[in-house]
């Protein structure tokens, strides 16, 4: 059957029905026109820009990149992934380019909002011109982990957006988004791409597009539009948008339903990647400054506010008699506590420093500790009174740290005003200073002693080639004992070989 539609504005088009769904089309182009009235909007802008609707994300029912997943085992917060795919903090890979693969998310939680939103940031790419299978957006009564109709069951209870790459019916209308319906009743048939239970669909080439290809399915007041960018800006406006499907939804009877999304491969594959899943719940709502409705909002706002002002005021009161009375009853601790509570930038300073004095003093102590070592060893006047030069040094610096210590920790528990700790501060670092100088002084009469014990230890010992060992073997001795070695083995074969030859018996 063959339905002619005729305008005065557009060339005369035409829609094939078969005889299955004739009825179920029929209604759909008869109430078309009684839901799109007023209700759904005629592009995305004054969509967006109506005050009547208001839109509430639901974090539960959504995921978006980037840090898609959590913790070490890549999860998805709310929602479960298998099959073959994969998750990265920057997308969720549902099936990879491998032929006959499938991959599933479905979210743990219904979404249980009449009206809705879903946006969908997804990518389908490969190697080849023409793609398989394809991807699937689903909202059904059950959770479908699997199954021959792009990596989900091919009979369901719900609705499915159904992205088809691979003609099957070869009628050369691929790759196309449709709107697929099922009552859990009838069996998707792939041969025919599922031309029963199609809705509506529409033509959109999806596939190796320069940017990331974006999905807006609204439902509202039993109306649904799919709005697609095709991927050819980066960031698209509203007006960007183009409108695919819009198709009553009076068959979709659920109440709650699964969110999902899945997609499989065959004798040729793409990468289906989804970065960005994103869900809002639509509420309707009265504006205007004489609708009733906003009317008793504002006064209801303005009692809440009113309440919440008055018990914040009786709460600020009831807190400043108590720090009061506090106050009075522990004079001598109040303001201690309120000085600890807070750290003042000068003795983070202070702090800074006696760290850097711990860790200087405990590398002195370890260098004399080295230098006394070397000492033990070595003999000489000169090294000796070296040795002893650079450990007066040492604790010359020793007690120069132990004074700023002293002194800081003086500073520090005194509470000081603020020019006497930032004048502490400067002296501080004066003696670090000099401490440094000291330091460098001390690391090159180190190295100087270390080198004159290296030169005496060199003179006092004997050459390595001079050293002669008593109880060693010459080299013709030892070439001699591994002929010797080798003779009695052949030997020792030679018989054994000889005795098994004799023992033989011929017949």
């Amino acid at each position: 059957i063959t339905l002619y539609i005729t305008s005065k504005t557009k060339t005369t088009a035409f829609v094939k029905f078969d005889s299955m769904n004739l009825l179920f089309y029929t209604s759909t182009l008869l109430l078309l026109p009684l839901f799109s009235a007023d209700l759904l909007p005629t592009s995305l802008t004054q969509w967006y820009s109506r005050a009547d609707i208001l839109h509430r994300h639901e974090y539960k029912h959504s995921f978006c990149a980037p840090k898609l997943t959590l913790g070490k085992d890549d999860r998805i917060p709310f929602w479960k992934y298998g099959g073959d795919s994969i998750a990265t903090q920057d997308s969720l890979r549902i099936v990879p380019s491998i032929r006959s693969r499938q991959g599933y998310a479905w979210n743990d939680y219904k979404l249980t909002a009449q009206d809705w939103e879903i946006d969908v940031a997804f990518r389908v790419s490969g190697r080849l011109r023409q793609g398989a299978d394809g991807m699937a957006i689903w909202l059904t009564e059950e959770q479908m982990r699997g199954g021959p109709v792009f990596g989900s069951s091919d009979v369901w209870n719900g609705i499915g957006i159904i992205l088809d790459s691979f003609d099957n019916d070869v009628l050369k209308d691929n790759p196309k988004i449709q709107l697929v319906v099922n009552d859990g009743t009838r069996q998707y048939d792939h041969q025919l791409d599922g031309k029963i239970d199609e809705l509506a669909s529409c033509i959109k080439d999806y596939r190796n597009q320069p940017y990331v290809v974006r999905l807006k399915i609204i439902k509202a007041d039993d109306v649904l539009q799919i709005w697609v960018h095709s991927g050819y800006s980066l960031n698209p406006g509203y007006a960007d948008y183009d409108l695919c499907i819009q198709a009553p939804m009076t068959s979709f009877t659920l109440t709650e339903a699964y969110l999902g999304v899945t997609a499989a491969t065959g004798g040729l594959s793409d990468d289906h990647d989804v970065m960005c899943f994103t869900v809002h719940s639509l509420t309707e709502r009265e504006v205007g400054p004489n609708s009733e409705v906003n009317q008793g909002a504002t006064s209801e706002d303005e009692a809440v506010r009113e309440r919440v002002s008055k018990l914040y005021e009786e709460f600020d009161k009831e807190f400043s008699e108590r720090r009061d009375q506090f106050k009075l009853n522990h004079p001598d601790t109040s303001d201690q506590y309120e000085m600890d509570e807070f750290e003042d930038s000068v003795e983070s300073k202070l702090k800074l420093l006696l760290d850097r004095q711990e860790t200087l003093l405990l590398e002195i102590m370890s260098t004399k500790r080295h230098v006394q070592t070397a000492s033990v060893g070595t003999g000489g006047s000169d090294t000796d009174q070296l040795l002893k030069t650079v450990s007066r040094d040492i604790k010359n610096i020793e007690h120069r740290l132990n004074d700023a210590k002293q002194g800081s920790g003086i500073a520090s528990e005194s509470q000081a005003p603020l020019h006497d700790m930032n004048r502490q501060v400067r002296s501080l670092q004066s003696s670090f200073d000099d401490l440094r100088s000291n330091m460098d002084r001390v690391l090159t009469q180190l190295a100087v002693s270390i080198s004159e014990l290296g030169q005496k230890s060199a003179s006092s010992n004997q050459p390595v080639d001079n050293v002669q060992c008593s109880g060693c073997v010459g080299f013709w001795s030892m070439l001699l004992l591994v002929v010797f070695q080798l003779l009695v083995f052949s030997c020792f074969f030679g018989c054994i070989k000889l005795k098994e030859h004799r023992s033989k018996k011929y017949f």
